[in-house]
């Protein structure tokens, strides 16, 4: 049983366990459990996001994440084990050294939410890196980082174009 009130334990068995409980797939979760300071990250974003659990009398989650927190979740758990991992092979540099919890988990709700892709989680990180003192949305819209999802915004830019190019729209 756990009570929402401490930290995952270092008990592989039961991390493993509880990490399936998420949903997580077998190879996100054997790194999990044997990258420790990649658990540890993961786990301080599963802390972040509410989910303190203490092991008590056995391993049963009690507590079900709601669907947005098990995107949120699975984002994080990809975030942690590819982008950051392979950034901090990069930089040579310790996981936990290149981001802030907080930070990470903003740039996984911007991915969730299509203000930006993939390239923009990775670019957004390397950011963090060298300014973790700015917000990262700040950052990521100075360096033209964020997407327009919005149609209406997409169809008045569209319209503009057609507008300054009279002659080849003509010639289309």
């Amino acid at each position: 049983r756990f009570t929402k009130t401490s930290r995952f334990t270092n008990f592989t068995k039961d991390k493993r366990l509880n990490y399936s409980k998420l949903n997580l797939n077998p190879q996100l979760i054997h790194t999990l459990v044997t990258q420790s300071d990649v658990g540890d990250l993961f786990d301080s974003g599963l802390i972040h996001l509410g989910l303190n659990w203490k092991y008590e009398n056995g391993s049963d989650l009690d507590i079900e994440p709601d669907k947005d927190t098990i995107k949120i979740i699975k984002t994080l758990a990809n975030t942690v084990t590819v982008n950051l991992i392979s950034l901090s092979k990069t930089l040579e540099k310790p996981i936990a050294k290149i981001a802030s919890i907080e930070t990470i988990i903003s740039l996984v709700r911007l991915f969730i939410s299509g203000k930006i892709n993939n390239q923009g989680l990775t670019a957004g990180l390397e950011l963090a890196n060298q300014n973790p003192d700015t917000e990262i949305e700040k950052l990521l819209e100075e360096k033209g980082l964020i997407q327009i999802s919005d149609d209406t915004a997409l169809e008045a830019f569209v319209e503009l174009v057609i507008e300054n190019n009279p002659k080849p729209v003509q010639e289309y």
